[in-house]
């Protein structure tokens, strides 16, 4: 092995090492991942065709699409907190957090941004017209201000390991999902624990 062959295999661990990693790239994602760094690295291939990508992955060229596509950056409604009443107490601080049985997001009219909203059975009835004036006046400004869209807090993980011309293969993957500007942010990487021999005493 010449110094060359030695500095891409280092490159190579360095990549492999990143990828596994990042606590957004799991599954079928990290998968796709670490065969197209395998795809690239053999023979001196510059490109990994998506048919090879899936012929390697043992999947359909569906399923291919399907994984790519889910890594689009775009914007989701925050799942936290989805489902529980979001009414405010008299006697107590805070909120009810009783299971809704009715629920929704809010929208903020200049940023787009959702926050969940419910009411249990108990709040239901109290301000419900209230409340559904209060959700249509809020959409109606979102679309008054041009519908503006928050950045993207998921998807985006693979443009962070490959360059390539991502709009082309969001196109491909996944047209009919909306796209936000930007990528989710990266998690920073899990904590890890090392044993540090003391010496003796």
């Amino acid at each position: 092995m010449n110094g060359a062959d030695l500095k891409a295999a280092l490159q190579l661990r360095e990549q492999t090492d990143k990828m596994l990693a990042d606590p957004d790239l799991t599954g079928d994602l990290l998968l796709v991942a670490l065969v197209i760094t395998a795809l690239t690295t053999e023979v001196g291939q510059v490109h990994a065709k998506w048919s090879g990508v899936a012929e390697r992955c043992g999947w359909s060229s569906q399923h291919i699409r399907y994984v790519v596509g889910h890594d689009v950056p775009r914007y989701e409604p925050p799942r936290e907190g989805y489902g529980v009443c979001t009414a405010p107490m008299i006697r107590r601080a805070g909120l009810c957090g009783k299971r809704s049985s009715e629920s929704g997001y809010l929208i903020d009219p200049l940023t787009g941004v959702m926050t969940p909203w419910g009411r249990c059975a108990r709040h239901r009835d109290t301000d419900r017209r209230a409340a559904a004036l209060a959700h249509s006046d809020a959409y109606r400004q979102w679309r008054v201000q041009g519908e503006p869209r928050p950045p993207a807090n998921t998807g985006g993980v693979l443009p962070r390991y490959f360059v390539t011309d991502w709009d082309q293969v969001w196109d491909w993957a996944a047209p009919y999902r909306t796209r936000a500007d930007g990528a989710k942010p990266a998690t920073p990487p899990r904590p890890v624990l090392r044993l540090i021999p003391g010496g003796a005493r």
